[in-house]
This record gives C-alpha cells, sequence and structure tokens, in this order.
C-alpha cells in the first residue's frame, strides 16, 4: 500500500528494566520482528528513535524527534513530518502482535478522516492508529503548548473510531494484537502466546 509505517522506538523501557525493543520474539528482536510486519503492508517503514546506533541493523530510515523530551506525541510528529505518503499508521516498538490485516483496514478508513482511532475493551490505542499528515499541525500545537496526551489532538481532527466488533471482523485474537510489554510480567506473557502460536 501507498503507505508509511511509523515506529516508536524512543521510550527508556525503565518498567521493563532493559530495551523492549530488543527483546526477543518469532526467532528475532521484536522491532525485527514489527518491521517485518510493517513492510508487508508499507512501502515505507520509520523508526523514531534519539539512539540512531542502537537501531542502525535494522536498516531502514530513522529520524529523530524535534521536540525533545514530549513523549510519543513528539515522535508521531516526527514520523508524520518525515514520511514521504500522507497516509501513515503508527506502532509500538513494545507490541509483538501486531496484525496486517488490522494494519490494513486503519489505513483503508484514511481515505475519509484526518485519524483512525482502534477502541478496545472500551481503551483507545493511540500507539496502533493511523493517521494523515493533516494532523501536523493540531500535533505541533499540542505539543508547543505542552499539552502532550496522545488522545488530545483527537477532538481536533477528523477522527474514525473503528470498534472491536470491526476490528473482529478481521481479527478473531484483536486484543492480542493490542498487547504490549511494559513489564518483566508481560514479556513473559508475549513469551507463552508466542508459544502457543507458534504450535498452531
Amino acid at each position: 500500500m501507498e503507505c508509511t509505517a511509523i515506529i516508536l522506538a524512543g521510550g527508556k523501557s525503565s518498567r521493563m528494566g532493559t530495551n523492549k525493543a530488543l527483546l526477543p520474539i518469532f526467532d528475532k528482536t521484536t522491532i525485527e520482528h514489527i518491521v517485518d510486519c510493517c513492510k508487508q503492508v508499507a512501502d515505507e517503514v520509520i523508526v523514531v528513535t534519539n539512539n540512531h546506533e542502537q537501531y542502525a541493523f535494522l536498516n531502514v530510515p530513522l529520524v529523530a524527534d524535534t521536540y525533545k523530551e514530549s513523549g510519543p506525541l513528539a515522535g508521531l510528529e516526527a514520523g508524520l513530518q518525515a514520511a514521504k505518503h500522507d497516509k501513515c499508521f503508527l506502532v509500538a516498538c513494545d507490541m509483538p502482535f501486531i496484525n496486517i490485516e488490522v494494519m490494513k483496514l486503519l489505513v483503508q478508513h484514511l481515505d475519509d478522516y484526518d485519524a483512525v482511532l482502534p477502541s478496545v475493551d472500551n481503551q483507545y490505542h493511540p500507539l496502533f492508529a493511523a493517521y494523515r499528515k493533516t494532523c501536523l499541525a493540531p500535533i505541533r500545537k499540542n505539543l508547543q503548548e505542552k499539552m502532550l496526551r496522545m488522545v488530545g489532538i483527537f477532538d481536533e481532527v477528523h477522527t474514525r473510531i473503528l470498534t472491536e466488533d470491526e476490528l473482529l471482523s478481521v481479527n478473531d485474537h484483536i486484543q492480542n494484537v493490542f498487547f504490549n510489554m511494559n513489564r518483566p510480567e508481560e514479556f513473559k506473557i508475549a513469551q507463552k502466546l508466542e508459544s502457543e502460536l507458534k504450535k498452531g
């Protein structure tokens, strides 16, 4: 698809105690697995990181935050700015079970909206969502005003909420898709899920 995948790898992984993007999953690092999944959907993949040396092995474009110490919203701004396509989807580096069909569904809805935000278990997931470059102006405004909550921009752009039922239409295990690893116990859960998936 003519779109850009933006992978956020700027977190400090303080709760994990080690770089969660480099934890092993599916016989490679988590971020390698995410890059490989994204390449099946997007014809451009960008990693947003302030530590280029750590991710040089990925052989994809690496971009740094313009707005320093401003969290994932700054990462989204940097990725949208660097993207060659208007349509983009955002993925955090700690989501080992992202799904290709869900990514495609997110991007398809960008034809009519500035942003597409999934909702699962009554929780929004702005770190696995789709955005157009039209979001850049309100994102920058919020960054300049130190309003750093990701969900803050959705009231300012034309947003489509993707419901859990809509997401289930393309993936039966939608809760796994939005699973992320912040703590060692969550990595253990991911390893168990990986084992189950490998068994089929």
